[in-house]
């Protein structure tokens, strides 16, 4: 966090996520975020360590939808009372397998997501307004193999990026409110790409996902 939060102070919480489909199809529920005065990373010599200090089975804000959706980006939302000076939110399913549920075809298997657009703070109504200029942004379709459309449903100019899942920007366009924005994608490797739309400095993205 930028900074840590206040004790008994309430705090809304929301992010996006979609699952990526890697060769096997695996889901699972409680995606939620976890807030915490310890730091946690994947790869630290004192990741155990860490993981000891964390509560089981909670989190914060969590969902208890199944997240499938490899096309769409489902929000988790939802608000709590700090109960400490919280410096850090880990994201991801927090609880054990008996407490989750999961649709998967090996239980050997596992799960990967996206996540996107992380909002925290005490002022529910910028998240309101966040959520509402999303909804104006439209990307369809989404699974195409030649063209989508990007249309901006409120009088705001937008500047369009398009990244590959390594984060490399493919293309970048300004784009008109109103309008049906037509965007070539003939050219691009056939897999997962984000959209991120800049408009009046607030950053929506959308995921695509081009066929060949």
């Amino acid at each position: 966090m930028i900074s840590p939060l206040e004790s008994g102070k309430k705090y809304f919480v929301n992010f996006k996520v979609s699952r990526i489909d890697r060769f096997v199809y695996c889901a699972h529920d409680k995606m939620g975020a976890l807030f915490s005065i310890v730091s946690y990373s994947l790869g630290n010599d004192s990741c155990n360590n860490v993981q000891g200090l964390l509560p089981n089975n909670f989190a914060h804000v969590y969902s208890n939808q199944i997240m499938t959706d490899t096309a769409n980006w489902t929000t988790v939302t939802g608000s709590f009372i700090a109960d400490s000076a919280y410096q850090y939110i880990i994201i991801g399913n927090h609880f054990d397998d008996n407490n989750t549920n999961t649709i998967c075809l090996d239980s050997n298997m596992g799960a990967h997501y996206l996540i996107d657009n992380i909002y925290v703070s005490t002022d529910s109504v910028n998240g309101i307004k966040q959520s509402n200029m999303e909804q104006s942004v439209v990307v369809y379709p989404t699974v195409s193999s030649d063209i989508v459309f990007i249309q901006i449903n409120i009088p705001s100019k937008a500047n369009i990026k398009i990244y590959d899942l390594l984060g490399r920007l493919i293309t970048t366009q300004t784009v008109l409110p109103f309008e049906q924005n037509r965007i070539s994608i003939q050219e691009y490797d056939a897999g997962i790409y984000i959209v991120s739309v800049d408009i009046d400095n607030k950053i929506i993205t959308k995921k695509i996902i081009i066929t060949k």
